[in-house]
């Protein structure tokens, strides 16, 4: 979200009791705000070298286990800038 946006939820959770710190980075992410970024982020990881994972890994962008497939796809990783981290499916997943 915005910064005002992402100041004003840091407020309303410590408010709340909760621990709340926004993250030090450049630029939104897992919003709308990272949409221009992704053909960009696409075109990068495509021309990465890729290989399956040696192990098994669980995706914090489905909540599942990773594929050798999803790993190598460059689509997966541009949609992970852009969609809900889903922490606790991942963790469940475990």
């Amino acid at each position: 979200g915005t910064p005002a946006a992402i100041a004003r939820l840091a407020e309303l959770l410590t408010e709340a009791g909760a621990t709340a710190r926004p993250l030090s980075v450049r630029h939104a992410f897992h919003t709308r705000h990272a949409d221009a970024l992704l053909d960009d982020f696409a075109a990068l990881v495509s021309a990465t070298p890729m290989r399956p994972p040696a192990v098994p890994l669980v995706s914090s962008l489905t909540g599942r286990p990773l594929s050798a497939e999803e790993a190598m796809s460059p689509c997966y990783w541009a949609r992970q800038l852009r969609e809900p981290v889903r922490f606790a499916d991942a963790l469940r997943a475990l």
